[in-house]
């Protein structure tokens, strides 16, 4: 079976709880008033994702998984030129409202702030 370029693998998932807590007790983040992004170094040679995004974020199913798509799509977009790293995308509650433009936006902002940093 061949793996589909656009895809979002396993391997590039952070799949556990252990995983996630690993990652998020670290203290390397950087955070704007729509998200709190914290990273990690990991031996791999590609960066993983994980995401939250909770129920106090948006209600609705429907708002929440909008905002994971567009997180999903930017990382896919973006992930040839992430070093190996564990990146935990957490939502805010002001994110909801972004129009996915913006939401792009703001992920490149924090992108690069996370550049500058390490």
């Amino acid at each position: 079976m061949v793996r589909s370029p656009c895809g979002f693998p396993k391997d590039r998932r952070l799949l556990t709880s252990k995983q996630f807590r690993d990652v998020v007790t670290q203290k390397a983040r950087t955070r704007d008033q729509n998200f709190r992004v914290h990273t990690r170094p990991n031996s791999l040679q590609h960066a993983r994702l994980g995401l939250t995004v909770s129920r106090r974020v948006d209600r609705r199913a429907v708002g929440r998984n909008r905002l994971k798509r567009v997180i999903r799509e930017w990382f896919r977009a973006n992930r040839e030129r992430l070093p190996g790293m564990d990146l935990v995308v957490i939502a805010a509650t002001p994110a909801a409202g972004l129009p996915n433009p913006q939401l792009r936006m703001v992920l490149e902002k924090l992108w690069q702030k996370i550049e500058c940093a390490g």
